[in-house]
């Protein structure tokens, strides 16, 4: 477990701790320790600044035809393809459900300029999101 502690000249000692769940906490004065997020409320921080500077984002679109997701490299090479991503003009797939999105597979679908990727309600039900949907 990793901890900082924050000791001003004047004012009040604050000490961060993760626990054993991996949440990062807080403590003023060595009281009751509560999740750092309550302090960064405190300090005038939304819901939506606090994930996006924590966390990376995607933006979901609901459109007729599904839920889609816009690509970013970054996220994407931690998930697995929910649906086959096929090439618009070839009709070719270029990602076959169930595998994993490394970097050749994300520059083919950049080269193929697919700027939205089918997904499936499961992976949008019970996330953390920025804003209501």
């Amino acid at each position: 477990s990793y901890t900082a502690r924050v000791v001003p000249q004047d004012g009040r000692w604050l000490d961060f701790e993760f626990d054993s769940k991996d949440h990062l906490n807080v403590r003023i004065d060595r009281k009751k320790k509560f999740l750092v997020t309550v302090l960064l409320k405190a300090l005038g921080n939304t819901d939506k600044e606090i994930m996006y500077y924590f966390y990376p984002t995607e933006t979901i679109y609901f459109d007729s035809d599904g839920i889609k997701k816009s690509i970013d490299q970054e996220v994407l090479s931690y998930q697995r393809a929910s649906a086959d991503i096929t090439d618009p003009k070839t009709k070719e797939v270029i990602v076959k459900k169930g595998r994993r999105f490394v970097g050749n597979l994300i520059e083919g679908i950049e080269k193929a300029k697919i700027n939205r990727i089918p997904i499936e309600e499961t992976e949008v039900i019970g996330r953390p999101c920025a804003e209501d949907i």
